[in-house]
């Protein structure tokens, strides 16, 4: 009930006070002081108001017209025609009460000036008495305060916004007196607490202090007496007590006003009642940690599945890897690659959602090592052809010659993004064409920018389809995962990737027409591989000339470009028929056709036929038969024709230079993998390993792969096993290789076993193991193991892994 604030105006009426004095001296004084008066000053008669004696300039300003008009006995215009006709009454009734009292009047009313627009106005006057006290004029002066009166009408109408605005919201408002030790209260903040106003009197600090949790009060008082010290933002969150003993949730922020010197006098100051949002962040809280309980649920059900699956999946690709080295019929071989490959492409999407795991718990590592460009290129051809060929698409690889071979980074995660991003163009196009590119972005003394791309002429996307990839277990509409499978997940973990790489990942795309995905990555320069040049070439290949026979325009310029490299020269023509009469007319022999077996008209091997059919060829060339399939029936067809090699697209420049040895009769002995390989498993030989593995089958698996490197493998069927032959032979043995999942006693447990024997303290353990989930390696190193092999085995990383540690 008691008023807490006071509006008013306050107007320099010095001018005005002038003029009234004016009024009371001489005309000439008058005149000169008037000239400077914002407003308009008059005399006039009693008895005849609007009959002026006298009127300053001003009028012109406030009624649009000119002094003279109002002057005279018979003026242009009276002063009342301009006067609101609602305010005439009230204003002679108050002047004429005034004048008769011998008092100032004082009025206030609207007129209207020559523009028909209203203005407000303030007139003050007096009247001068004669000697017989009867007024003989009224002199006075009017000021417009229109202005006034809406700055005004916009105060009231702010005042009353901001006490809707407090009511509304809810906030209570406090006020503290430094200097009284003073506290009022408003009534929105005794209805937080559950009182009326009357129910609770808070007047002073004590007052306030016993209704605060009296946890909160030590940090309350120490903080406000900091704010009065340093003038900081008073903003602190306590418990407040409520009528019913409950307590809530109050925040109060405020500021303080001091005097000259910096005195506190005033802290004014707002609250507001979080107690539902305290709420929704304890159940918030709660949330996420059911969340977490459910992540490491789903993590415990990963590495579970992952070991369940990975332990027959090791069996698989184990076996058909040590079968295929074995002597098979071409058939056999075909079969058995393709088990081998499908077993591959299955441990992929395993890979893929045990990356997506590691991603999400921020384990993913990478690796910086040395590796070779041209081989990650390599396995990559060798991975996509098939799923290409079986489509019937053309798959071309773009390794632009200023790309370095030689780098430093991860090869493995370098081929994972390419394969997602082949096996996707592979997916989504029926037919056409796959490109796949590598090209050079920057270089300097010791860091180089590669940008790898992958064309499709497949479905193409719409942009709202492209803003939706990316994202995990996404892709670019419903339909597409119903008609084309996939987890999703493989777009996500690239860009991932790539991000670790220092690069970008994108998309270009035209709905039906195509797309584009391409990436940037950043890498180290290695040690540059020794590359196969012309000079290494048998004397006679080297002034080789080849003729390319392609019906797509960029895959004989690749080829010929990968042929020019190796300082043969080259012709180019589109069809079967253009080959033959090439041949046959060219001035210079051919000693090597490339010729490509799908084309329109003639295909490649009839072509080949007639080609060494021909009686106008005087030199009939050796052939190379290039496709896109692998199929067995198509090799024999065109080994019967006389085709002396075959390559499969994408063709690599080391596969075309290892091709090109064969078709001339100097073939390669053994497959590059082989040769990568023989010098580690060199250093091997002899090495004497304990095998500590419960799975009879990944026992026959790692027993015939490591003997067949020379390795002499002992095993032992679980932990307590492997720890008793240990201690029981401890100079027989140069290395473990230790599964984790065993019965009797897990491999964690059997390698702490050991490390605590002085005699073991240096000696190899390496994890081999289907736990491949995030933080499985790090597992494995805490437990006392020197490093960590994944099943299914891949052989080049267990044979790597062992020349580390194994002499």
């Amino acid at each position: 009930g008691t008023d807490r604030l006071f509006v008013g105006i306050i107007r320099d009426i010095t001018d005005r006070k002038y003029a009234e004095q004016a009024l009371r001296s001489s005309e000439q004084q008058f005149r000169t002081l008037v000239g400077n008066i914002p407003g308009v000053v008059y005399r006039c008669l009693p008895r005849h108001p609007w009959t002026m004696l006298f009127i300053s300039d001003g009028v012109d300003v406030l009624t649009g017209y000119p002094a003279s008009d109002f002057l005279g006995e018979k003026p242009k215009r009276a002063f009342g025609d301009l006067m609101h006709p609602d305010d005439i009454e009230p204003i002679v009734r108050n002047t004429a009460e005034s004048v008769s009292k011998q008092r100032p009047y004082i009025n206030e009313y609207r007129i209207i000036d020559a523009s028909g627009e209203i203005h407000q106005v303030y007139a003050k006057g007096q009247a001068v008495y004669g000697d017989d006290d009867q007024p003989e004029f009224l002199d006075g002066t009017i000021f417009d305060i229109t202005e006034r009166q809406k700055a005004e009408q916009a105060l009231k109408e702010s005042q009353e916004r901001l006490e809707l605005t407090i009511a509304g919201s809810g906030d209570g408002l406090w006020e503290f007196n430094s200097v009284t030790n003073e506290v009022w209260w408003s009534s929105q903040l005794k209805h937080m607490l559950g009182y009326q106003d009357d129910e609770i009197e808070i007047s002073t600090v004590e007052s306030w202090a016993k209704i605060v949790h009296p946890d909160d009060m030590e940090r309350m008082a120490d903080a406000f007496k900091k704010h009065l010290e340093t003038d900081a933002l008073y903003d602190e969150l306590y418990r407040a007590k409520k009528k019913d003993s409950s307590y809530i949730w109050l925040r109060t922020r405020a500021k303080t006003l001091r005097d000259e010197s910096g005195k506190a006098l005033r802290t004014s100051g707002s609250v507001v009642d979080l107690t539902e949002l305290k709420r929704a962040e304890e159940e918030v809280q709660k949330a996420r940690e059911l969340a977490e309980e459910a992540t490491e649920a789903k993590s415990d059900f990963l590495a579970n599945m992952s070991h369940e699956i990975r332990t027959p999946m090791n069996a698989i690709i184990g076996l058909s890897h040590l079968a295929l080295s074995t002597d098979l019929s071409r058939k056999q071989r075909d079969y058995l690659t393709k088990v081998h490959s499908s077993a591959n492409n299955l441990l992929g999407i395993i890979n893929d959602i045990l990356d997506f795991s590691k991603i999400e718990a921020g384990k993913l590592d990478m690796e910086a090592v040395d590796f070779d460009l041209a081989e990650v290129l390599d396995s990559l051809a060798n991975v996509i052809s098939v799923k290409s060929g079986e489509k019937g698409l053309e798959l071309i690889m773009d390794l632009d010659p200023e790309v370095p071979l030689g780098l430093n980074g991860d090869p493995l995660r370098l081929n994972q993004i390419l394969i997602n991003l082949a096996n996707n163009a592979i997916k989504f196009t029926e037919e056409g064409d796959i490109t796949i590119a590598a090209k050079l972005v920057e270089r300097s003394e010791d860091v180089v920018t590669l940008r790898f791309s992958v064309r499709d002429t497949g479905i193409g996307m719409t942009r709202d389809q492209q803003g939706r990839l990316f994202q995990a277990f996404s892709q670019a509409d419903t339909s597409t995962t119903r008609k084309f499978g996939g987890t999703g997940l493989g777009l996500t973990i690239s860009k991932r990737l790539v991000e670790m790489m220092g690069g970008e990942v994108g998309v270009d795309s035209t709905y039906g027409k195509g797309s584009t995905f391409w990436v940037t990555a950043r890498f180290g320069l290695g040690v540059e591989p020794k590359v196969r040049t012309p000079r290494a070439l048998p004397e006679k290949l080297q002034d080789l000339r080849v003729l390319v026979v392609d019906d797509h325009p960029t895959a004989r310029t690749i080829l010929a470009r990968y042929l020019e490299s190796f300082g043969f020269s080259t012709g180019e023509v589109a069809s079967g028929a253009e080959a033959l009469d090439e041949l046959e007319t060219a001035e210079l022999p051919y000693q090597l056709v490339l010729i490509d077996w799908k084309m329109p008209g003639m295909d490649g091997i009839e072509a080949t036929r007639r080609i060494l059919a021909s009686g106008r060829i005087t030199s009939h060339p050796e052939i190379i038969m290039v496709s896109a399939y692998g199929r067995e029936e198509l090799i024999e067809q065109a080994e019967a024709q006389g085709v002396k090699a075959f390559l499969v697209k994408p063709v690599s420049p080391s596969s075309l230079y290892d091709a090109i040895l064969e078709a001339m009769g100097h073939g390669v002995e053994r497959a590059p993998e082989q040769i990568a390989l023989a010098p580690v498993q060199e250093q091997l030989r002899g090495g004497r390993v304990l095998l500590v593995e419960d799975n009879e089958i990944n026992q026959q698996v790692a027993e015939e792969l490591l003997s067949q490197a020379g390795i002499q493998v002992t095993t032992a069927n679980h932990g307590r096993e492997g720890v008793e032959m240990l201690a029981g032979r401890p100079e027989d043995f140069d290395g473990v290789l230790m599964d984790i999942q065993m019965p009797v006693m897990d491999g964690y447990a059997a390698t702490r076993k050991i490390r605590k024997d002085a005699r073991f303290a240096a000696l190899p353990i390496i994890a081999m193991t289907a736990n491949a989930m995030a933080g499985d390696r790090d597992k494995a190193l805490a437990a006392g193991m020197n490093d960590h092999v994944a099943k299914p085995i891949d052989v080049a990383e267990l044979f790597q892994v062992l020349s580390r540690w194994v002499q």
